[in-house]
C-alpha cells in the first residue's frame, strides 16, 4: 500500500498480488476531472478497461464482495472546535480497533502547511486498505473515509464519529 496526502484529500493504492489486482482511491474535497484520472491510471499502471471496474462516485454499488472486495464509507462532520493533531491521531488509532481492522502502520497526521494551515489530514494504513480524515480549519468540517477490502460492522461507525462532531452526512 502507498498513499499521498493532498490538501483536503488523498490518493491511495492498495495492491493484492495473489488476486492480481490493485485498488486506487482518490478522495478530494475539490472537483477534479475523473476522465483524466482514469486516462492517467491507464497510462501509468497495468490496466485493462475490458476487465477493470471503475467507479468515480458511489462505490456502495459494489454488492458482490467476492468480486469487488469490500465496502466504502464516507462521512462529513461538523466539529465545533479546532481539531488538533493529537485528537486526529488518537481518533484514527482507536477507530481502527473499533471496527475490528488490523493496522499496518501507526496513524500519519500532518498539516498542509506550517503557518496558518488550511487542512489537517490523517491516515492509517490497515491490512484491509485505509482509514482517513481530512479537517478543514476554515469551515471546521472533517471528511472521513474508510476504504476497505473486507466487510466491517457499520453499526459502530456513527456512534464513534458522533463523539468528535456532528454528522452532517454519511454514506454507509
Amino acid at each position: 500500500s502507498g498513499f499521498l496526502l493532498l490538501k483536503g484529500g488523498h490518493i491511495t493504492i492498495h495492491t493484492f498480488p495473489l488476486r492480481e489486482c490493485y485498488f486506487v482511491d482518490v478522495f478530494s474535497t475539490k472537483s477534479f476531472d475523473s476522465d483524466l484520472l482514469v486516462d492517467l491510471l491507464e497510462a501509468l499502471l497495468p490496466f485493462n478497461r475490458k476487465i477493470s471496474t471503475i467507479s468515480t462516485s458511489d462505490r456502495r454499488k459494489f454488492a458482490n464482495i467476492e468480486l469487488h472486495f469490500g465496502p466504502h464509507c464516507l462521512a462529513e462532520l461538523k466539529i465545533d472546535k479546532t481539531f488538533s493533531m493529537d485528537e486526529c491521531y488518537d481518533f484514527l488509532d482507536k477507530f481502527v480497533y473499533k471496527i475490528d481492522m488490523d493496522p499496518i502502520t501507526r496513524p500519519y497526521v500532518i498539516k498542509d502547511k506550517v503557518e496558518k494551515p488550511d487542512y489537517l489530514s490523517g491516515i492509517i494504513v490497515i491490512a484491509q486498505s485505509h482509514i482517513s480524515i481530512h479537517y478543514d480549519y476554515k469551515t471546521q468540517h472533517a471528511y472521513f473515509d474508510i476504504f476497505s477490502c473486507a466487510a466491517f460492522d457499520y453499526s459502530k461507525i456513527e456512534d464513534f464519529l458522533s463523539k468528535i462532531g456532528e454528522i452532517i452526512s454519511i454514506e454507509l
